[in-house]
C-alpha cells in the first residue's frame, strides 16, 4: 500500500503531491475524531461503573479491556446500520464525501482498527484516575502520542482501498 501511495504522490507534481498528502491528513483526522469518540463514551462509561463500585484501580489494568470491550462492540457493529451517534454519523458521510471510493465497511474497519492497536499498544498503568477529567486527560494524551507514532502505518491503511482488518469487532487483547 505504501508503494501505491507513493506512486500517487511520484506521478503528480507538487501542487498535486501536497492535495494527495492533505486529503490523507483530512481523512486522518476524520478517523482520530470517529475513533477518539468511541474510545472516550467508552472510557467515561467504564470510569462510572469503577468509581460506583469502588474499582477504579482495575482502570490501569488490562483486566478493564473486557469492559471496554462489553460497550465498543455494539457500537462498532451497529455503525454498520447507520445507528450511531449522529456527529459521527456526520464523519463518516464527510469521509465518503472526501474520497468516494471508500464505503462504510471500510471506514468502520479502519476505525476500529485504529482503536485495537490503541488499546493493544498503550499501557493503562499512566492513566490518572484521581478523577474523571485527569482520566479522560490521560487518555487524549495517550490517544496523541499513540497517533503520532504510528502515523505512516496509519495513514497506509487509510489510503489502502483493499485494506481488511480480520476482526469480529472484539478486543481479544492479552
Amino acid at each position: 500500500m505504501e508503494e501505491q501511495v507513493l506512486k500517487d504522490i511520484e506521478s503528480t507534481n507538487i501542487e498535486s503531491t501536497d492535495n494527495i498528502s492533505y486529503k490523507y491528513d483530512n481523512l486522518l483526522e476524520y478517523y482520530k475524531s470517529i475513533s477518539l469518540k468511541l474510545i472516550l463514551a467508552c472510557e467515561q462509561s467504564i470510569y462510572k461503573i469503577s468509581e460506583k463500585n469502588n474499582l477504579l484501580d482495575n482502570l490501569k489494568s488490562k483486566c478493564s479491556i473486557q469492559q471496554i470491550d462489553d460497550l465498543l462492540h455494539p457500537l462498532i457493529t451497529t455503525m454498520f446500520e447507520g445507528i450511531i451517534d449522529e456527529n459521527i454519523e456526520h464523519l463518516i458521510v464527510d469521509i465518503m464525501e472526501l474520497d468516494s471510493k471508500i464505503e462504510r465497511v471500510q471506514i468502520i474497519n479502519t476505525t476500529y482498527w485504529i482503536i485495537y492497536n490503541f488499546y493493544e499498544i498503550k499501557d493503562r498503568k499512566k492513566f490518572d484516575i484521581s478523577d474523571i477529567e485527569k482520566y479522560q486527560t490521560s487518555i487524549i494524551v495517550t490517544y496523541k502520542s499513540f497517533i503520532k507514532e504510528n502515523y505512516n502505518e496509519i495513514i497506509q491503511v487509510i489510503a489502502d482501498y483493499n485494506f481488511n482488518f480480520d476482526t469480529d469487532y472484539h478486543l481479544d487483547i492479552e
